[in-house]
């Protein structure tokens, strides 16, 4: 899993991580709210 910090594009504090497998439903993109918990949304 390749984590990629999208602050500058989504707002501070938000990374994306782009699996490298398919997850559900050809969707390969999960979304992380990364707080002080660091919790997978």
């Amino acid at each position: 899993i390749d984590l990629v910090d999208a602050s500058e594009k989504y707002g501070d504090g938000q990374k994306m991580i782009v699996a490298n497998e398919v997850i559900e439903k050809g969707e390969k993109i999960w979304w992380c709210t990364c707080g002080d918990d660091d919790e997978i949304m």
